[in-house]
């Protein structure tokens, strides 16, 4: 069995939406499908709800746009029958969504954030069903909560391996041979009953989890482009294919901050020598990139990573330590790799972060923030693996370099920069 997951990308409009389920019908064999939340839904949803903290009316409107949005898809991709049941079912998700925007005042925002934000992997995956459904596509549309098992933090939660291989498994010995699954991406459940999310890009853990518990023949990502490159096309005009990459490459890079793949996925392939692939849904006929044990036959290029909307946080040590300063900050944090010590003395430490509403919002309003620390904004971080002082020019020409720190990782060299070059 191989597993296939779809990101936002691939299914941000009807053509693409259309695109997945001609890859779909294609396979002649039965497939573990792994959805994301279409196009930007989980940015989206983000928004809305921090709209709810100050104009739950506003929040609510909103909710109706993206509903009405996703709605406006599915007309065009089914007849009547199938969009019927599909908007009944998005119905409930809609009044589910404006009951966590109701509580989002009085309880923990990673907690609300959990419930409200997963309503884009539940949705899309009702929208492509429907599809799959309107095309005799016979397949199964499983709840990832009833799956996965979490713990830690909301957020940021951790899939127990072994309880959630046992769920998997259990409930692929009653699927009938002739029959796909799909799922969601992103989402597993707690043991409380309520749901939990794996950390932005989440999907790729989720599918990578499916895979190994199920022990699938190959994992496969199909993204809107035609595989990892060893930098942003939109970025840097010198991009290249990497046509083969050892587990060991692919975990370094994407630990660096690359995209196209989340770190955590490549572990539990790797123990299970499954290899991942790479493809394009827009060049179906094109390999792709291969992840597997062995590296290609070729060195590597330079591996450039770009970053931008960066905040660089200068905290005062004499006024709050920075330990104290990232706990306040706890929520509106990404995960850890993506923060970056960039320089550190007695007095003050400077840390990038990911620029995002809530943080600002926290950093503007709280008494024991604004008092100790201070913020840079409109800043992009470019992350060099392999590359020369002469790369390095090129990617800082007409920009304000304003910290360059080599390490700690070997070869790596992290320029911080005001304007983008």
């Amino acid at each position: 069995m191989k597993v296939f997951k779809f990101g936002g990308a691939s299914t941000a409009d009807v053509e693409r939406i259309r695109s997945v389920a001609d890859i779909i019908e294609k396979e002649q064999e039965p497939l573990f499908i792994v959805a994301s939340a279409t196009g930007k839904s989980t940015n989206r949803l983000e928004q809305i709800l921090e709209i709810a903290r100050e104009n739950p009316d506003k929040a609510a409107a909103g909710l109706d746009r993206f509903f009405e949005a996703h709605a406006a898809m599915a007309r065009q991709l089914m007849g009547a029958g199938a969009l019927e049941k599909y908007l009944d079912e998005a119905g409930k998700l809609q009044d589910e969504g404006l009951r966590w925007l109701q509580e989002s005042g009085h309880r923990p925002y990673a907690f609300v954030y959990d419930q409200f934000v997963s309503l884009g992997e539940l949705l899309s995956t009702r929208l492509l069903s429907a599809v799959l459904h309107s095309r005799n596509i016979r397949h199964e549309l499983w709840d990832a909560r009833q799956l996965i098992l979490c713990e830690g933090p909301h957020r940021l939660a951790k899939a127990q391996m072994q309880e959630s291989c046992k769920k998997i498994n259990r409930a692929l010995e009653n699927l009938r041979e002739d029959t796909h699954v799909l799922v969601q991406g992103f989402i597993g459940g707690s043991k409380e009953g309520y749901t939990s999310t794996l950390g932005r890009e989440g999907s790729d853990y989720s599918a990578a989890l499916f895979a190994a518990c199920a022990e699938a023949s190959e994992l496969c990502f199909w993204k809107d482009v035609q595989g990892i490159l060893n930098a942003d096309p939109n970025f840097y005009a010198g991009a290249v294919l990497l046509d083969k990459l050892s587990y060991r490459d692919a975990l370094e890079i994407s630990r660096l901050g690359a995209k196209v793949i989340h770190p955590k996925s490549i572990e539990p392939l790797e123990e299970k020598g499954i290899p991942l692939r790479v493809r394009s849904f827009l060049q179906t006929e094109h390999p792709g990139t291969l992840i597997a044990a062995e590296a290609g036959s070729r060195p590597l290029p330079p591996v450039i990573i770009h970053r931008p909307g960066q905040l660089l946080l200068r905290i005062e040590k004499k006024k709050l330590s920075p330990d104290d300063a990232l706990n306040i900050l706890g929520e509106a944090l990404p995960e850890k790799r993506l923060i970056e010590v960039m320089s550190e003395d007695e007095e003050k430490a400077e840390i990038l972060v990911p620029g995002r509403p809530h943080l600002l919002h926290l950093l503007d309003n709280d008494e024991s923030l604004r008092e100790s620390v201070s913020y840079k904004s409109g800043l992009s971080l470019l992350i060099v693996r392999g590359g020369d002082e002469s790369l390095f020019s090129e990617l800082s020409e007409n920009a304000e370099v304003q910290i360059k720190k080599f390490g700690p990782e070997p070869g790596v060299v992290r320029i911080l920069v005001q304007k983008e070059s």
